[in-house]
């Protein structure tokens, strides 16, 4: 169980609604913005933001505490704010052991470990490669079970996913912990095939851009209630590796994607799209669920070169339907050099043995 307290949302503006809905929390610490590149924490205010998050999550009952993370500029060496949350994730893993929060939970004894949170812009990535080696450097001597690596602003080019890629391997090899990634988009299945030890998948976090979306209202199935007040849900085909455009040009697509290739969801008709809402979700997960476990299964060489095929059998049926090709990150995925075994995360990080 996982909460992201969202340090960042300090840097929003006071009237942003994310900021609206977060001034009346715990984690609200300071009324102006906060600055990281401009604005220094002292030792006090930093272990007064760490146990802030701390508390936050351990009251929520979560089984891994998250670090508090704020987005920060790299430039050819590390500046003042990446320093700061360098600092900042120190103090929060530090404060969660010393103060036992990483002890099994209460009644249900569930297991509790610590994650270091790592905020990257993929531009900043991609302007100076040289970043990768400091970051490196810097968040392999956190006390952490698992680096949580946010990347934020990425545009799925081959450039920035190899950059993204190479940090997030070099961050495992180098401090031996398992790296989750987020931010990716639909190249989630490409990080786990790619040797990454764990991507995150979903809508809410599948891409993060600043400043952020407006979050949808929450899906609530009610009876038989088919549809959601809240955001369009787009259905996801395998076979395009991607989603279906909305509206009627994708309404013709997905009727001819799911007649010549049926879907064993078990959500819907096979041959048909699914309609409703809750089809939709439930139709996505099956796929999440399956793409997930076929990236992880069988040695990182042999995954990569199924993703080979994969990318060409999409490419030729994007073509097909007059889609969009697959962005150039997806060739980057499928000429993967490995470097060894694949870092698998332990069950007990996420639940109990």
């Amino acid at each position: 169980m996982i909460f992201d307290t969202e340090g960042w949302v300090a840097q929003l503006p006071p009237k942003h609604s994310r900021r609206e809905r977060f001034k009346f929390s715990e984690l609200n610490w300071l009324k102006g913005v906060y600055d990281p590149e401009r604005m220094s924490l002292s030792d006090s205010d930093r272990n007064d933001l760490a146990s802030r998050h701390r508390d936050a999550q351990v009251r929520a009952a979560g089984t891994m505490l998250l670090s508090p993370v704020h987005r920060v500029q790299d430039g050819f060496s590390l500046g003042r704010g990446r320093q700061s949350e360098i600092a900042l994730a120190h103090e929060f893993c530090r404060l969660a052991r010393v103060t036992g929060a990483t002890h099994p939970t209460p009644g249900a004894h569930l297991p509790r470990r610590v994650a270091a949170a790592i905020a990257v812009d993929a531009r900043d990535l991609h302007h100076s490669p040289r970043a990768i080696t400091e970051l490196t450097a810097a968040y392999r001597e956190v006390d952490a079970d698992l680096l949580w690596l946010w990347a934020w602003n990425f545009e799925p080019t081959a450039r920035q996913y190899g950059h993204l890629r190479f940090l997030a391997r070099r961050l495992q090899r180098e401090s031996g912990k398992p790296v989750l990634i987020a931010g990716l988009r639909s190249l989630w299945e490409g990080a786990l095939r790619n040797q990454i030890a764990c991507a995150l998948q979903g809508w809410g976090r599948g891409r993060l851009q600043h400043p952020p979306f407006e979050p949808p209202q929450p899906t609530i199935f009610d009876g038989d209630e088919q549809e959601d007040p809240g955001w369009a849900v787009h259905i996801y085909h395998p076979v395009i590796r991607g989603s279906i455009p909305l509206g009627e040009v994708g309404d013709e697509i997905a009727r001819l994607l799911f007649r010549r290739h049926p879907c064993p969801c078990g959500h819907h008709t096979r041959s048909v799209p699914p309609a409703s809402v809750r089809e939709r979700h439930f139709h996505n997960r099956f796929w999440a669920d399956q793409l997930g476990r076929a990236a992880v299964t069988g040695s990182p060489i042999q995954t990569t070169a199924d993703l080979r095929g994969i990318v060409a059998v999409a490419q030729r049926t994007r073509a097909k339907l007059e889609m969009g090709s697959l962005y150039t990150a997806w060739q980057k995925a499928t000429t993967d050099p490995s470097d060894g075994d694949r870092m698998r995360a332990p069950a007990s990080l996420w639940r109990a043995a």
